[in-house]
């Protein structure tokens, strides 16, 4: 070091080649000093560690501790030195520039303990925001999932806070349930929460299970046998007290994709569950799976009137004996028919003369259109006296009302 550097460094420099005695006097009162010794040393045989075989150290001038300037010589071996750092600001300092820029292999650089741990507390502290990121993501994503599905319902109250209730309050109560099951996940089913999700489209898109949509996914999913999702609804069927579980009444569901949903349903649902075929098919397929079943005729048996959709209508009676592709069917016409059918354009108004369930894909449509949908029974003979004439149709809660349309009821149809 150059004559009138800190002394300090001097300090530093010194404590580097042990085997001279350390002058007494202010020494002393440094921390880690003390009766002009200096603190023990962990010796790691090395070569020189700044490269050299005298080093000298003056003190003189300005020397804040008052030792005079002294000069030492190194051994023909010398050992290098580690320092066992005391917790002290004096000794946190490294080695001096000029030493610190002689490349020499094996040269002893303190390191600053305070940087360290700065940086260790920080990367501790990062770790930290880190992992209470994940787990506030992790929480909230389970919170999402539960408010949209269910994989197992343990209890009437699970089950009521995702149901939809069709006709509260009365006789015909239907409070229901959607589910799918996924054959391309190990057959995991989900309860959906049937009031954020209307149709099973809905949800399957909106969890991003499949982003078929329209046509590709209702023939996926509807029509082929060999489909990924089985779709269909748990009820309770308030008439017969029972739970039941349907599929759309134009679904062409395998047989064995039938006694499937049953048995996962009812290992994943707090008590049993009947199947409810609706169509002749579902009933054929389904008869020979040993399955308990309950039908529409035990549901309705004794009703003579049902109405599945309660609106009022004004249009045209078409009774159809027969529907096929090749009856013309208008949007202002009220139409009696022998079974339900699986689709149907817009319409004014919806009789059949067998009875159906308010879950039927028919229903649904009616619904959105805010027309009557209702089951009577022998409509086409009760009705066929009103064909071709334009009526007012109120379907009503427990019975029905129609009457021929007036002048002033058809004016004020025209300015719609």
């Amino acid at each position: 070091l150059a004559p009138g550097s800190a002394a300090p460094w001097c300090g530093a420099l010194r404590s580097a080649f042990p085997g001279t005695p350390v002058p007494s006097g202010k020494w002393s009162k440094l921390p880690g000093y003390s009766n002009g010794t200096a603190p023990a040393f962990d010796r790691l045989p090395s070569r020189a560690p700044f490269g050299a075989a005298t080093a000298a150290c003056n003190c003189a001038g300005n020397n804040a501790l008052g030792v005079a300037p002294s000069s030492r010589t190194a051994d023909a071996s010398p050992t290098r030195l580690r320092p066992l750092i005391p917790m002290d600001p004096w000794i946190r300092r490294g080695p001096s520039p000029r030493a610190r820029d002689q490349p020499v292999p094996g040269k002893a650089v303190v390191e600053y303990s305070i940087v360290r741990r700065t940086h260790r507390n920080s990367i501790i502290g990062l770790g930290l925001s880190l992992a209470s990121v994940i787990t506030l993501f992790v929480t909230s994503s389970a919170q999402m999932a539960s408010d949209r599905f269910l994989n197992a319902i343990k209890s009437r109250e699970e089950f009521d806070t995702l149901s939809v209730v069709y006709d509260p309050n009365t006789p015909y109560a239907l409070p229901h349930v959607l589910f799918v099951i996924d054959r391309q996940h190990d057959n995991r089913i989900y309860y959906v929460n049937t009031r954020l999700y209307k149709f099973h489209k809905d949800f399957v898109n909106g969890t991003y299970l499949s982003l078929e949509r329209g046509q590709v996914f209702f023939e996926n999913n509807y029509l082929k046998p060999n489909r990924r999702f089985v779709m269909g609804t748990i009820a309770y069927q308030t008439p017969v007290r029972k739970w039941t579980f349907e599929f759309w009444e134009g679904d062409l569901v395998p047989a064995d994709q039938i006694k499937l949903a049953s048995d996962i349903i009812n290992k994943t649902f707090f008590t049993p569950v009947a199947f409810k075929p609706n169509s002749s098919r579902q009933e054929e397929a389904s008869a020979s799976l040993g399955l308990q079943r309950v039908l529409q005729t035990e549901i309705s048996k004794g009703q003579d009137y049902q109405a599945l959709n309660v609106a009022k209508a004004l249009g045209r009676i078409h009774v159809i004996p027969k529907l096929d592709e090749h009856v013309e069917i208008g949007f202002n016409e009220i139409l009696v028919l022998d079974e339900v059918p699986v689709q149907l354009p817009p319409v004014a108004g919806i009789i059949t003369s067998k009875p159906s369930t308010p879950l039927s894909h028919i229903n649904l449509l009616a619904k959105g259109w805010g027309v009557p949908n209702v089951y009577i029974k022998n409509a086409q003979e009760l009705f066929k006296q009103y064909n071709g004439w334009w009526v007012e149709f109120d379907a009503r809660r427990d019975t029905y009302s129609i009457k021929q349309a007036g002048n002033n009821a058809l004016d004020e149809y025209q300015k719609r």
